[in-house]
């Protein structure tokens, strides 16, 4: 699983942990990545729903969650990220 700490650290411009088997669910402790443009985690087994908090980081570029094991659905917050362009 994916540790709180990771969520603290204030400028991680890209977080890039794919295709590592990674389970559990993501930390709410992401919200606080205000500076993360790039968000690649796809190909591994998180579970659980994506924390409200991550449709929040206002410099996000790419929001790659794709062949996990998630669950629940994208809110319209979504469409409110000024910088998204790959999801």
């Amino acid at each position: 699983s994916l540790p709180d700490e990771l969520g603290f650290l204030p400028n991680l411009d890209r977080i890039q942990i794919d295709q590592n088997n990674i389970s559990g669910p993501l930390p709410k402790s992401f919200a606080n990545l205000n500076k993360t443009k790039h968000f690649h985690m796809n190909n591994n087994s998180i579970s659980g729903q994506i924390p409200p908090e991550l449709y929040k980081l206002p410099k996000l570029v790419h929001f790659l969650l794709d062949n996990n094991n998630l669950s629940g659905y994208l809110p319209p917050e979504l469409s409110r990220l000024p910088s998204l362009l790959i999801l």
